[in-house]
């Protein structure tokens, strides 16, 4: 019973995004994520990074001070899968033509895409796998590009013994060396 209602619902809404398709430049298109007349032509899926899952760090592994760093390049199809993602479809992400007209005259990364990158870090790479994310802090200092290479850095400042946790300062730079994310996060490594 419960299988036909969803089946149904599934049939209605492809039927009313079918019959609002391209009435704004920024409609959902359930292929790719936004109208054709303002997309651009994607590199495969096949190009996506994998990342082997490794055990993360202990609690009782890391210490004080403690530092890690990882690089990526911010792309047009990260941006546009972000975008796809969260609905968050405004035009200074997406549309070239728009951003011009905008106060950084180009198009910007979603900022939130940025943090992402923070808890990719903590959560694949440093603790690593089995971090659990309590808190995090933010303050966006200046905008990212699609092309810009973006340094996330952790440092452990502090250990919280009894909820064996750890506070980190994280931060996001650029290619220039510039911040353009800055915080600190609270995290329970794995046990």
């Amino acid at each position: 019973m419960y299988l036909r209602i969803i089946g149904i619902l599934v049939r209605k809404a492809v039927q009313h995004l079918d019959s609002h398709q391209g009435s704004h430049p920024y409609a959902c298109d359930p292929a790719v994520g936004l109208n054709p007349r303002v997309r651009e032509e994607q590199p495969s899926m096949k190009a996506r990074r994998t990342t082997a899952l490794q055990p993360g760090k202990k609690y009782r592994q890391i210490a004080v001070g403690e530092r890690f760093q990882e690089t990526t390049t911010i792309t047009d199809q990260m941006v546009r899968e972000f975008a796809r993602a969260t609905g968050d479809a405004n035009p200074v992400h997406l549309d070239d033509a728009y951003a011009a007209t905008t106060l950084f005259k180009r198009r910007i990364a979603h900022g939130m895409l940025v943090a992402g990158l923070i808890s990719r870090a903590l959560g694949m790479s440093f603790p690593g796998a089995g971090t659990i994310y309590l808190r995090q802090q933010l303050e966006f200092i200046r905008p990212v590009f699609i092309g810009d290479v973006i340094t996330v850095q952790l440092e452990v400042v502090e250990k919280i013994d009894e909820k064996k946790a750890i506070r980190v300062t994280t931060t996001c730079s650029n290619h220039s060396g510039k911040s353009v994310l800055a915080g600190e996060a609270i995290v329970i490594p794995p046990r």
